[in-house]
Order: C-alpha cells, then structure tokens, then sequence
C-alpha cells in the first residue's frame, strides 16, 4: 500500500514551538503519481517574534501583521482532501527536514488558535531527511564530506539546487534530496 506523504516545512518567529508560530507552511502531498501543494503566510499574532528569526528567513516584522489570519483554516481544508480525520489508520507520514521541530511547532500553533486535532492529520512516525542524511554521513556513502548537516550544505554536497529560507523552496530541496540520497543507496 502506498503511504500518503505530506513533505512539510515551514518559517518561524523563533525557535520555541508554542511561544513562536510559524509564518509560512509549505507542504506536498504526494500519494502515488498524485502530487499537490500547499503555500501560504501566517500571521503570527498573539506570538513571540525573534528578530534573529526574521534576519535568518528574510521576512520583515510590519509585513507580518500583513499575512493571513485564515491560514490554519486553509491547511485543514488542505488536508480534508486527502485524509479522513475520523479514520485513525489514516493519516499523513510527515517528510522533511529536521522534521521533528516542524511537526512539533505546527502542533502547537494549532492547540493555541484553538485546534487540538492536528494528529487526526499528521502521524508522529516521521522520516527525516536530516537523520538519514546523517547516517549516510556514517556509512560513509556522502559523496563528499560536508562542513555541517544544514539543509544547504547537504543539497550542495548531493548536487541539489541550495535553498534560501523559503518554506516552498525549501521544501521542495528535500524532497529532490532525499530522491538523490535514496537512488544512492
């Protein structure tokens, strides 16, 4: 049977999941030959705002006031199409890069603008594209040795165009990443 795969990544106000929020979700939902997509701005009322963040993402913090207040209404709708949240052996195996991090901030966001279901949706058996990365790092099956585990640095060492801090961009390198890194196995 074929997974339903959510690639998922997003942009944040900080680091601490349920003290900062996101401002970009970017996912792909992918099932077969079926692939589809999710882009859209948050506004991160209500949370915190790390100006070190917003440096690192490139987005401006009068902007942020400027960005969608129905984004999780719009991601839940997304996820409706392709998950029955009443069935739990149906749910999304989430992708991504240091996957762990986004899972646990879109979690958060959602329980504190009043939505507890998120795992209606999205499974916590996650792959991550940084742990496997790793471990080709160990095996020593890296084509070449990379100065850090950065999402960057591994695409350049696979040969996959570098991302710039744009969820949609950036989602999109690992998902191709992680297609190279497999084929090499």
């Amino acid at each position: 049977m074929t997974k339903k795969l959510l690639w998922l990544d997003l942009e944040t106000t900080g680091l601490i999941p349920c003290e900062h929020s996101p401002i970009q979700i970017a996912a792909i939902y992918e099932h077969g030959e079926r692939v589809e997509t999710f882009d859209r701005l948050v506004n991160p009322e209500g949370f915190k705002i790390d100006k070190e963040a917003l440096k690192i993402n490139g987005h401006k913090k009068k902007k942020l006031k400027t960005y969608p207040t129905d984004t999780l209404d719009k991601f839940v709708a997304f996820m409706d199409c392709y998950v029955d949240k009443y069935d739990k052996d149906d749910k999304f195996t989430v992708i991504g890069y240091n996957v762990k991090f986004d899972l646990e901030m879109i979690h958060c966001w959602a329980r504190k603008k009043g939505f507890d279901y998120m795992g209606s949706y999205l499974d916590w058996r996650v792959v991550d594209v940084l742990v496997l990365a790793r471990n080709e790092w160990l095996m020593g099956n890296m084509p070449s040795e990379p100065k850090d585990f950065k999402l960057g640095t591994i695409c350049e060492v696979y040969g996959v165009k570098v991302p710039d801090h744009d969820a949609a961009v950036d989602i999109k390198a690992t998902r191709e990443l992680y297609h190279r890194m497999m084929g090499a196995l």
